[in-house]
């Protein structure tokens, strides 16, 4: 199936289906789909290096990526990630290069939101960006947990 063969039914049921989209307006959903653009990786396609610059924020509709982060010679392995979860907002809510390499674990798709859409849509709803600050936060207290061990 391509990625543009995906029923908008299925796509709006994973949106909705996270805890960051599901109080979305009508409005709101349109605003964002709009902006949103679909792409699909093969397996062990790099999304994102870890110190690439931090322009987009990517929501998984299908398949698995995982998450590793370097630190001097090593590779750490922070986890995965599936359906309806969401990478790339450390970066853009720091401004600072990506701190992980996303790899695609499996052909995967996902929608794909630039900065000044992200902050636009996503962030002026307080609920909203007080959610993504929050996955922010836990996902850095996480990487530095890991980082330590």
């Amino acid at each position: 199936m391509a990625a543009s063969d995906i029923p908008l039914s299925s796509l709006l049921s994973t949106l909705r289906g996270s805890d960051l989209f599901q109080d979305l307006t009508a409005p709101e959903m349109d605003d964002l789909l709009i902006h949103m653009r679909m792409i699909r990786t093969q397996k062990g396609f790099e999304i994102i290096r870890q110190g690439d610059s931090w322009d987009s924020f990517y929501v998984i509709l299908s398949g698995r990526v995982s998450v590793k982060m370097r630190k001097g010679s090593k590779t750490i392995r922070m986890g995965n990630l599936g359906k309806g979860e969401f990478f790339g907002e450390m970066a853009l809510l720091a401004e600072q290069p990506r701190n992980a390499t996303i790899t695609s674990e499996e052909v995967s798709e996902m929608l794909v939101l630039k900065k000044a859409e992200f902050d636009t849509i996503l962030m002026k709803n307080p609920t909203r960006a007080h959610k993504i600050r929050n996955a922010y936060l836990e996902r850095a207290a996480k990487n530095k947990k890991k980082r330590v061990l």
